[in-house]
């Protein structure tokens, strides 16, 4: 579990005459677009002009947003983290720079019933990229052994 402090989207600007920075951050981009016009408000009442945009009414689709600021005289700058991947799921790489994903919804259940297969994707020794399904003991992150190590299940070609 992550127990980062930072919000995925953060927008800063600079306000007054001394340049002082405002910054407001949200979780999504709704609550963004209502956090930026919340801080246009702001600077245009700090900096003493009365005529404030309006309320949105709905939130403005990317481009609207972009050129939005644009009309403000202000660069946009808005920076989104990408988002996690789905709850249980966990891709980590492991020192040969293959790629495990564990907790992947099409994973089969490994035959001793220790959970499911992990999603291994990789360069063979001749180079040829592969992916398939792998006890998950054998990758990067802790995993029960089993008594035998479940054999890997390659989807046919078309299917990986």
């Amino acid at each position: 579990m992550s127990t980062t402090t930072e919000s995925p989207f953060s927008y800063t600007i600079k306000v007054g005459a001394k340049g002082d920075l405002l910054t407001g951050r949200a979780e999504n981009y709704d609550q963004m677009s209502v956090r930026i016009s919340e801080l246009l408000r702001l600077k245009l009442a700090i900096e003493g002009n009365t005529s404030a945009p309006a309320e949105p009414t709905a939130a403005p689709t990317q481009a609207q947003a972009v050129q939005n600021f644009a009309d403000a005289g202000m660069v946009a700058s808005v920076t989104q983290i990408p988002a996690a991947p789905a709850p249980g799921i966990e891709e980590i790489a492991d020192r040969w720079g293959n790629t495990w994903v564990y907790g992947h919804p099409d994973a089969p259940a490994l035959p001793d019933g220790r959970g499911s297969y992990a999603r291994k994707t990789g360069t063979s020794k001749t180079g040829k990229q592969y992916t398939g399904w792998f006890d998950p003991a054998k990758g990067p992150k802790p995993f029960p052994v089993g008594a035998v190590e479940a054999e890997p299940i390659f989807p046919p070609r078309g299917q990986r």
